[in-house]
């Protein structure tokens, strides 16, 4: 087994300002017609998750690229955040079959000027575990880059469960 982490985090202006810009034409070049749909359902909203999904197809990439035999075989339309029966985040792969991905789990967030996204991915690799120490670095790492200071994360580990629970000052790190 092997995990990979992707993270990404954007600002909601940014996104704002490119689809008042372009209009449909970045809508259709980054956003499958399922998230356009959604993004749209949340009407006053709709900024704060047109980031989201950004910053997701972003850590999607970040955490997918190394599985590939080239990063640029993936697009944005290859990659679909669609949300679950409960409301929860979840990627979908639309004509793109990475093989070699067991699990993956993705989180999404945002606040009035930022959104924020984290991917991991587990892998059916046979390199050598990664252990928790490991995870905990690579997690720590996020929250310093991302500015997010408390996490819950669940990370399958072997055939367990371990919960990574923290709440990180910069200055600890």
């Amino acid at each position: 087994m092997r995990i990979l982490c992707g993270t990404d985090i954007i600002e909601v202006s940014r996104i704002k300002e490119s689809i008042e810009r372009t209009g449909e034409k970045f809508l259709n070049i980054i956003y499958t017609p399922t998230e356009i749909e959604y993004c749209e359902s949340k009407k006053a909203s709709k900024y704060y998750h047109y980031a989201g999904r950004f910053a997701a197809k972003e850590a999607i990439f970040k955490a997918v690229s190394g599985l590939l035999e080239n990063k640029f075989d993936i697009s944005w339309q290859n990659a679909q955040v669609v949300n679950d029966e409960r409301g929860n985040p979840r990627v979908e792969f639309l004509d793109i079959d990475i093989k070699k991905i067991k699990d993956m789990d993705i989180s999404i967030s945002h606040c009035k000027e930022y959104a924020v996204a984290t991917v991991i991915v587990e892998t059916h690799s046979k390199r050598q575990s990664t252990s928790l120490n490991e995870l905990q670095k690579i997690l720590s790492v996020f929250v310093y880059a991302s500015g997010v200071f408390e996490f819950i994360c669940l990370v399958s580990y072997h055939f367990e469960c371990v919960w990574l629970v923290g709440t990180f000052n910069l200055f600890d790190i």
